[in-house]
């Protein structure tokens, strides 16, 4: 009986919980807001170009940012840490140019306190068309800024912590990749 009696209580408190909504903290977690910097306003960019002024914006084939010096580093800063989800590259800098070779680019990405967050090398050899971009996939959060590698200088950078070209080695390369369409949360 009183094995009975308990299993009882137990069945009936169980179905009692069973029926209560517990807590989901949503609002403890906030879902990301994403937004694309499609780069059509060059007074609205959503970021800023340089130090150093060599990214540049251009409006030839519709809004987008390029690597304007391939003897030197191109970089972008966010105002704040950012979550950057991804960004399409082209290896001309704008619709109809018909120069460059090479098509090898090294990409960081730091945080304020200039930790490497995330690394890539892309290969633009395939993405001369201005109708195909290569999509460059990120997921990476507190991202303070981008560099974008000398393409005359191969893989450089050995000082940024980040490992060294794995894979082709494109030094002398020489292009001004493109940007655009840029994702990140709000």
């Amino acid at each position: 009986v009183k094995n009975f009696v308990i299993s009882t209580v137990l069945l009936i408190s169980w179905e009692l919980y069973a029926q209560v909504a517990l807590p989901t903290f949503q609002g403890v977690h906030k879902a990301l807001s994403l937004i694309t910097l499609d780069f059509n306003d060059s007074g609205n960019l959503g970021l800023t170009l340089g130090p150093g002024g060599n990214m540049t914006w251009n409006s030839v084939g519709g809004g987008h940012i390029y690597c304007e010096g391939y003897n030197d580093e191109d970089e972008i800063t966010f105002t704040n840490p950012t979550y950057v989800e991804s960004f399409q590259m082209n290896n001309k800098p704008y619709s109809g140019y018909s120069g460059g070779s090479g098509w090898g680019l090294k990409i960081v990405a730091f945080d304020a306190s200039d930790n490497v967050l995330w690394h890539t090398i892309v290969d633009l050899t395939n993405y001369g068309s201005w109708s195909n971009w290569l999509t460059v996939t990120v997921q990476t959060s507190n991202i303070k800024k981008f560099i974008f590698y000398s393409p005359n200088y191969g893989m450089a950078g050995s000082d940024d912590g980040a490992p060294e070209g794995a894979g082709s080695d494109h030094t002398g390369s020489k292009f001004w990749p493109s940007i655009d369409n840029m994702i990140i949360a709000e």
